[in-house]
């Protein structure tokens, strides 16, 4: 028997458990990707690095669902909030070259099933450790500079 969101909501906020929350993700990241594709006209990559935005606020508000609404018109709304924050994620990157950063694409992370199981695997990290999961996000977001993530991300400054 295949268990529904709210069963899997419900293991997620009581017993923190990840792998509830692996199969959310699973359900709906075609539908949310899909909704960010339109919304970036159709920027496949820019979509896929805005879902996976979507899905680590997702995990970290996780017990701000009242469900009042479905999970997935939840989700809908943070896919939305992150693509119009957009502008001001990209302010965040300051000092990155973006030619640079084009020119430099890691071959694996072009790869969709790959691509696919490393946003799976992401949604699985644990929140504790954010500048990991930060390293983690520029992994997936295919800055892939010679430079250390302390010094893209100004840690220990």
């Amino acid at each position: 028997m295949e268990l529904t969101d709210a069963d899997l909501l419900a293991r997620v906020i009581v017993d923190g458990d990840q792998h509830a929350f692996g199969e959310l993700v699973r359900r709906h990241q075609s539908p949310v990707r899909g909704l960010l594709r339109q919304l970036v006209r159709a920027d496949v990559e820019l979509a896929d690095d805005l879902a996976q935005e979507t899905f680590i606020r997702a995990y970290k508000n996780i017990r701000s669902f009242r469900g009042e609404a479905k999970f997935s018109t939840w989700l809908y709304r943070i896919a939305y909030n992150v693509f119009t924050r957009m502008p001001a994620k990209r302010k965040e990157l300051v000092g990155i070259d973006e030619e640079q950063l084009q020119a430099e694409v890691d071959p694996q992370t072009t790869d969709p099933g790959l691509r696919h199981d490393l946003m799976n695997a992401l949604a699985n990290l644990p929140v504790t450790r954010a500048h990991g999961r930060h390293a983690c996000v520029a992994r997936m977001g295919c800055l892939t500079t010679k430079r250390p993530a302390s010094s893209i991300f100004r840690w220990g400054r």
